[in-house]
C-alpha cells in the first residue's frame, strides 16, 4: 500500500503537477488522496482610462471666446475658463485668429467655485466689439 502512495506522489512530482498528498482520516485504509491546490484568483481588470481632459479646437471666422464658450459649455459667461487654459497662446482674450488651435477642457474638470469665479470675471470684463458676422 505504501508503495502505491509513494509511486503516486513521485509520479506527481516528476510531472510537476504541484499536487499535495492529503491523508483520509478515519477510513482505516491508509490510503491518501491526491488533491490539486486551488489556483490563485485572477488579477482584477485594470480601471478604464479617464476621458481626455482637454481637446483641441480650431478657431473659425467670427469665433470669440464668448461664442466658443456658448457652443461648448452652453454658457457664454464661462469664456474666462477657456482663456485661462490658453494664456500661453492668447496674450489677450480678444486676440483670436482664424486657424489658431486652442484647448477646450471638459466642464467637469472645473469645480462649482471655479465656474462661479469665471462667471463673475466675465460679468466685470470690458466688452469689446468683435468681428461683424452675419446672424445665424
Amino acid at each position: 500500500m505504501k508503495t502505491k502512495k509513494l509511486l503516486a506522489l513521485s509520479l506527481a512530482a516528476v510531472l510537476g503537477l504541484g499536487l499535495v498528498a492529503v491523508g483520509l482520516s478515519g477510513c482505516g485504509c491508509g490510503v491518501e488522496k491526491i488533491v490539486k491546490p486551488a489556483p490563485p484568483p485572477p488579477p482584477p481588470p485594470p480601471p478604464p482610462p479617464p476621458p481626455p481632459a482637454c481637446k483641441d479646437y480650431t478657431v473659425v471666422r467670427c469665433d470669440t471666446l464668448w461664442t466658443i464658450a456658448q457652443k461648448v459649455y452652453n454658457d457664454a459667461f464661462l469664456w474666462p475658463l477657456i482663456w485661462d487654459e490658453n494664456k500661453d497662446v492668447l496674450k489677450s482674450p480678444h486676440r483670436l485668429k482664424v486657424g489658431m488651435n486652442i484647448k477646450i477642457c471638459v466642464i467637469s474638470k472645473y469645480s462649482d467655485a471655479e465656474k462661479a469665479a469665471a462667471r463673475e470675471r466675465a460679468r466685470r470684463a470690458k466688452a469689446i466689439k468683435g468681428p461683424r458676422c452675419p446672424a445665424k
